[in-house]
C-alpha cells in the first residue's frame, strides 16, 4: 500500500493478507474470514441504532457523537474499576472528546454497557469488544484450511509496519497452527 505508516490499521494487514489469498484463489478457505467481517459491519450497525434510538440517553447524550473504537474502548474496562484501571477509563473517554472525573466515568462506563447489551445480541456485543481478535482467529483459520493441502509460508517484509499490530499478528499466527510459518 502506498500510505503512511500511520494511516495501516489492522483490518488493513488483515485484508491485504485476505486479498493476497484470493489471487491464489484460496478464497473458499477463507469463509470464515469474510463471515467475521460481515458480523463486525452488522455489530457496527446495530451500535449505530442503539446509539439513535432515545430510549436511556438522557445520560449518555455525550457519547452518541463519539466513534465506534471509543466506545468499545471505555466498555472494555471491566468492573469493578480501581487504581490503574479507572486512570485508564478516564484516559479513554479523554481521547475520545470527553472530559469527566472518575466517578461521572464509571458512571457513564456502566449506564452504556448495561443499554448495550440490551439492544446487542451476544456476538455483536463481543465484536464491538473484540474486533481485532475475532478478525485475527478468522484469518488464521482461513490460513490452516489452506496449509491442511500443502505447507505455507507467508511473508511480511514490511514488519516495522505490522510491528504496531505485533499482538494480533501472535493470534493469526496462532490460529493458521504449525503448518504455517
Amino acid at each position: 500500500l502506498q500510505v503512511g505508516q500511520n494511516q495501516i490499521s489492522e483490518e488493513t494487514v488483515f485484508e491485504t493478507i485476505y486479498t493476497a489469498a484470493i489471487r491464489e484463489k484460496w478464497g473458499r478457505q477463507f469463509a470464515a474470514y469474510r463471515k467475521a467481517v460481515k458480523q463486525q459491519e452488522e455489530a457496527a450497525e446495530e451500535v449505530q441504532e442503539a446509539l439513535e434510538s432515545d430510549e436511556g440517553w438522557d445520560e449518555l447524550s455525550i457519547l452518541r457523537a463519539i466513534g465506534l473504537d471509543a466506545l468499545a474502548s471505555i466498555i472494555s474496562f471491566r468492573l469493578p474499576i480501581i487504581g490503574a484501571s479507572g486512570q485508564g477509563l478516564v484516559e479513554a473517554f479523554f481521547e475520545a472528546g470527553i472530559q469527566v472525573g472518575l466517578e461521572q466515568a464509571i458512571k457513564l462506563r456502566t449506564t452504556l454497557d448495561k443499554h448495550l447489551r440490551a439492544r446487542l445480541s451476544d456476538d455483536h456485543y463481543e465484536y464491538l469488544l473484540n474486533p481485532h481478535e475475532q478478525l485475527a482467529r478468522a484469518l488464521g483459520r482461513g490460513l490452516n484450511r489452506v496449509a491442511r493441502r500443502k505447507r505455507l509460508i507467508v511473508v511480511l517484509d514490511s514488519y516495522e509496519i505490522v510491528d504496531r499490530i505485533d499482538l494480533w499478528m501472535r493470534v493469526v499466527i496462532r490460529s493458521a497452527g504449525p503448518r504455517v510459518m
